[in-house]
């Protein structure tokens, strides 16, 4: 039986447009993801939320882009309007904040622009903007520079054959390491 949409949602997947999330169409079928849902995913829950936390940062980052370059055509005038400069830095700076805000709300931690932290229960899923898909993870104590490379294509097949209560029994890290 399909979960009724509630106000407080986004979908996923399905056929019926729920609304809009950075005037990007949301529709939804079965699966609803609630705000705040959860503090710990699986990789393929922090993969599903992937698509719409890109839309979310590419339209974030091309509006946070275009008052870059108004700052700095500003900044290099002869009589250059510091009040107007810091409108356009204020701006920049809201439009960071909604983001990460957002992110927050999908269970995501925003951890410097434009990255984005799953927690997996032993570290992070990590990822960056414009990076197509969750290849990383570092541990709790490392951060973004210390992140490593998920699977290598063997390990990712092995992976998709464990059974997701397993998988999420086993330790990242001795998934990871197998070879």
């Amino acid at each position: 039986m399909p979960k009724k949409p509630c106000s407080k949602a986004i979908s996923l997947g399905g056929k019926e447009e729920m609304g809009k999330i950075e005037g990007v169409p949301v529709e939804t079928d079965t699966e609803i993801i609630g705000i705040n849902r959860r503090s710990v995913f699986s990789l393929a829950e922090a993969r599903q939320l992937l698509p719409l936390i890109n839309r979310m940062t590419k339209n974030a980052a091309d509006r946070v882009q275009v008052l870059i370059a108004k700052i700095e055509a500003k900044s290099r005038a002869v009589d250059a309007d510091r009040e107007e400069i810091e409108v356009y830095e204020s701006q920049a700076s809201q439009i960071i904040q909604d983001w990460q805000t957002k992110v927050q709300k999908l269970g995501g931690l925003p951890k410097g622009i434009w990255i984005v932290d799953f927690d997996s229960g032993d570290g992070y899923f990590c990822w960056k903007f414009p990076e197509e898909n969750i290849e990383h993870w570092h541990s709790y104590r490392d951060g973004f520079t210390k992140r490593k490379r998920l699977f290598t294509e063997e390990a990712e097949v092995r992976l998709t054959t464990i059974q997701p209560s397993l998988a999420r029994e086993q330790s990242l890290n001795e998934v990871v390491e197998q070879k």
